[in-house]
Protein backbone atom coordinates (compact mmCIF):
# COMPACT_ATOMS: atom_id res chain seq x y z
CA UNK A 1 0.00 0.00 0.00
CA UNK A 2 1.55 3.23 -0.77
CA UNK A 3 0.75 6.88 0.50
CA UNK A 4 0.41 9.93 -1.54
CA UNK A 5 3.25 11.77 -2.91
CA UNK A 6 5.08 14.19 -0.53
CA UNK A 7 3.46 12.20 1.94
CA UNK A 8 5.06 9.82 4.66
CA UNK A 9 5.12 6.45 4.07
CA UNK A 10 4.87 3.58 7.10
CA UNK A 11 7.20 0.67 6.66
CA UNK A 12 7.53 -0.39 10.31
CA UNK A 13 5.94 1.08 13.34
CA UNK A 14 9.63 2.83 14.34
CA UNK A 15 10.30 3.75 11.38
CA UNK A 16 9.46 6.45 8.20
CA UNK A 17 10.45 6.78 4.79
CA UNK A 18 9.82 9.40 2.59
CA UNK A 19 8.83 8.82 -1.19
CA UNK A 20 10.69 10.92 -3.97
CA UNK A 21 8.22 12.15 -6.52
CA UNK A 22 9.29 11.10 -10.15
CA UNK A 23 8.20 13.19 -12.76
CA UNK A 24 8.49 12.46 -16.75
CA UNK A 25 10.21 16.22 -17.03
CA UNK A 26 12.80 15.02 -14.52
CA UNK A 27 14.43 12.23 -16.84
CA UNK A 28 17.20 13.32 -19.27
CA UNK A 29 17.17 11.85 -22.79
CA UNK A 30 19.88 12.09 -24.93
CA UNK A 31 21.72 15.11 -26.61
CA UNK A 32 20.47 15.41 -30.31
CA UNK A 33 22.08 17.65 -33.21
CA UNK A 34 21.03 18.48 -36.39
CA UNK A 35 18.23 17.20 -38.46
CA UNK A 36 16.93 13.18 -38.12
CA UNK A 37 17.44 10.82 -40.60
CA UNK A 38 14.86 8.38 -41.41
CA UNK A 39 16.36 4.71 -42.18
CA UNK A 40 14.54 1.68 -43.89
CA UNK A 41 12.55 -0.25 -41.78
CA UNK A 42 14.45 -3.92 -40.52
CA UNK A 43 13.07 -6.77 -42.20
CA UNK A 44 10.28 -9.18 -40.45
CA UNK A 45 11.82 -11.20 -38.14
CA UNK A 46 10.34 -14.08 -40.56
CA UNK A 47 11.89 -13.66 -42.93
CA UNK A 48 15.36 -12.23 -41.40
CA UNK A 49 15.81 -15.55 -39.16
CA UNK A 50 16.99 -18.81 -40.64
CA UNK A 51 14.76 -21.25 -39.10
CA UNK A 52 16.07 -23.46 -36.58
CA UNK A 53 17.72 -27.01 -37.76
CA UNK A 54 16.79 -29.15 -35.12
CA UNK A 55 18.01 -32.36 -34.47
CA UNK A 56 16.15 -35.96 -35.27
CA UNK A 57 15.15 -36.73 -31.62
CA UNK A 58 16.05 -40.63 -31.06
CA UNK A 59 16.85 -43.63 -33.46
CA UNK A 60 15.73 -43.25 -37.10
CA UNK A 61 12.34 -44.64 -37.40
CA UNK A 62 12.55 -48.28 -39.07
CA UNK A 63 10.75 -48.94 -42.14
CA UNK A 64 10.23 -52.72 -41.36
CA UNK A 65 8.09 -54.75 -39.12
CA UNK A 66 9.77 -54.50 -35.41
CA UNK A 67 10.23 -57.53 -33.94
CA UNK A 68 10.71 -56.93 -30.25
CA UNK A 69 13.70 -59.01 -28.22
CA UNK A 70 15.78 -61.19 -30.74
CA UNK A 71 17.62 -63.88 -29.91
CA UNK A 72 20.31 -65.14 -31.88
CA UNK A 73 21.08 -68.88 -32.11
CA UNK A 74 23.82 -67.89 -34.36
CA UNK A 75 25.74 -64.85 -36.24
CA UNK A 76 23.24 -64.05 -38.88
CA UNK A 77 20.23 -65.40 -37.69
CA UNK A 78 17.65 -64.01 -35.46
CA UNK A 79 14.70 -65.55 -33.76
CA UNK A 80 11.53 -63.19 -32.73
CA UNK A 81 7.85 -63.48 -32.46
CA UNK A 82 7.31 -66.52 -34.36
CA UNK A 83 9.43 -65.37 -37.14
CA UNK A 84 13.16 -67.36 -38.00
CA UNK A 85 15.31 -64.96 -39.94
CA UNK A 86 18.32 -65.74 -41.74
CA UNK A 87 20.41 -62.05 -42.68
CA UNK A 88 20.55 -61.60 -46.05
CA UNK A 89 23.57 -61.37 -47.79
CA UNK A 90 25.50 -62.57 -45.78
CA UNK A 91 26.53 -66.52 -44.72
CA UNK A 92 25.26 -67.56 -41.29
CA UNK A 93 27.94 -68.49 -38.78
CA UNK A 94 27.10 -71.28 -36.85
CA UNK A 95 27.71 -71.28 -32.77
CA UNK A 96 29.99 -74.58 -33.10
CA UNK A 97 32.47 -73.35 -36.01
CA UNK A 98 36.13 -73.59 -35.04
CA UNK A 99 38.89 -70.96 -36.74
CA UNK A 100 41.95 -71.54 -37.07
CA UNK A 101 44.36 -68.14 -36.78
CA UNK A 102 47.87 -67.59 -38.32
CA UNK A 103 50.32 -69.65 -35.54
CA UNK A 104 47.73 -72.35 -35.63
CA UNK A 105 45.52 -72.03 -33.03
CA UNK A 106 41.93 -73.20 -33.19
CA UNK A 107 39.31 -71.25 -31.07
CA UNK A 108 35.38 -71.01 -31.32
CA UNK A 109 35.05 -68.05 -33.34
CA UNK A 110 31.20 -69.24 -34.08
CA UNK A 111 30.72 -69.05 -30.75
CA UNK A 112 32.53 -65.63 -30.14
CA UNK A 113 30.65 -64.17 -33.50
CA UNK A 114 27.45 -65.46 -31.82
CA UNK A 115 28.13 -63.60 -28.21
CA UNK A 116 29.42 -60.50 -29.87
CA UNK A 117 25.80 -60.61 -31.96
CA UNK A 118 23.96 -60.96 -29.22
CA UNK A 119 25.56 -58.28 -27.16
CA UNK A 120 25.44 -55.40 -30.08
CA UNK A 121 21.57 -56.55 -29.93
CA UNK A 122 21.31 -56.90 -25.79
CA UNK A 123 17.07 -57.01 -26.23
CA UNK A 124 16.33 -53.70 -28.43
CA UNK A 125 14.15 -54.48 -31.04
CA UNK A 126 14.62 -55.70 -34.98
CA UNK A 127 13.18 -53.99 -37.86
CA UNK A 128 13.03 -56.76 -40.78
CA UNK A 129 11.25 -56.69 -43.73
CA UNK A 130 8.91 -59.95 -43.05
CA UNK A 131 5.62 -61.14 -44.50
CA UNK A 132 2.70 -60.86 -42.28
CA UNK A 133 2.42 -64.41 -40.94
CA UNK A 134 5.46 -65.91 -39.36
CA UNK A 135 7.67 -68.02 -41.02
CA UNK A 136 11.32 -69.25 -41.30
CA UNK A 137 12.35 -66.39 -44.39
CA UNK A 138 16.06 -64.53 -45.60
CA UNK A 139 15.92 -60.88 -45.45
CA UNK A 140 17.00 -57.67 -44.38
CA UNK A 141 16.97 -55.94 -40.94
CA UNK A 142 18.29 -53.26 -39.00
CA UNK A 143 18.76 -52.11 -35.02
CA UNK A 144 18.93 -48.42 -34.85
CA UNK A 145 19.03 -48.00 -38.27
CA UNK A 146 22.30 -49.96 -38.74
CA UNK A 147 22.46 -53.00 -40.99
CA UNK A 148 22.75 -55.90 -38.89
CA UNK A 149 24.46 -58.12 -42.01
CA UNK A 150 26.76 -54.86 -42.58
CA UNK A 151 27.41 -55.05 -38.73
CA UNK A 152 28.55 -58.66 -38.75
CA UNK A 153 30.72 -58.32 -42.04
CA UNK A 154 32.31 -55.19 -40.73
CA UNK A 155 33.46 -56.85 -37.11
CA UNK A 156 34.62 -59.93 -39.02
CA UNK A 157 31.98 -62.10 -37.85
CA UNK A 158 30.08 -62.74 -41.30
CA UNK A 159 31.48 -63.33 -44.63
CA UNK A 160 29.84 -61.67 -47.30
CA UNK A 161 27.77 -63.28 -50.45
CA UNK A 162 28.68 -60.62 -52.61
CA UNK A 163 26.64 -57.85 -51.31
CA UNK A 164 29.19 -56.72 -48.53
CA UNK A 165 32.64 -57.91 -50.25
CA UNK A 166 34.00 -54.43 -49.63
CA UNK A 167 33.22 -54.45 -45.80
CA UNK A 168 34.62 -58.13 -45.47
CA UNK A 169 37.91 -57.30 -47.58
CA UNK A 170 38.64 -53.92 -45.31
CA UNK A 171 37.22 -56.66 -41.76
CA UNK A 172 39.87 -59.25 -43.35
CA UNK A 173 42.99 -56.23 -43.77
CA UNK A 174 42.10 -55.32 -40.04
CA UNK A 175 42.27 -58.90 -38.81
CA UNK A 176 39.08 -58.45 -36.87
CA UNK A 177 37.01 -61.16 -35.99
CA UNK A 178 37.26 -64.75 -37.61
CA UNK A 179 39.75 -63.22 -38.94
CA UNK A 180 42.65 -62.22 -36.70
CA UNK A 181 44.25 -63.79 -33.98
CA UNK A 182 42.70 -66.20 -31.44
CA UNK A 183 41.14 -63.75 -28.97
CA UNK A 184 41.30 -66.61 -26.42
CA UNK A 185 44.16 -66.83 -24.20
CA UNK A 186 47.01 -70.15 -24.01
CA UNK A 187 45.92 -71.74 -20.67
CA UNK A 188 49.30 -73.05 -18.96
CA UNK A 189 49.84 -76.54 -18.83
Amino acid sequence: MRAPPGKPHRTHDTEMQQIRRVAPDSIDGPDIAGPLERVAPREPLATATKPLKREPFGPPVPKGTLLYRPVAPAAGEIEADGYTIRLAGIKVMPADRFCSDEAGKRWPCGAMARTAFRAWMRGRAASCDVPPKPTEIATHCTLDGEDMALWLVRNGWAESTGQYGDAEAEARRAKRGMFGPSPIESSPE
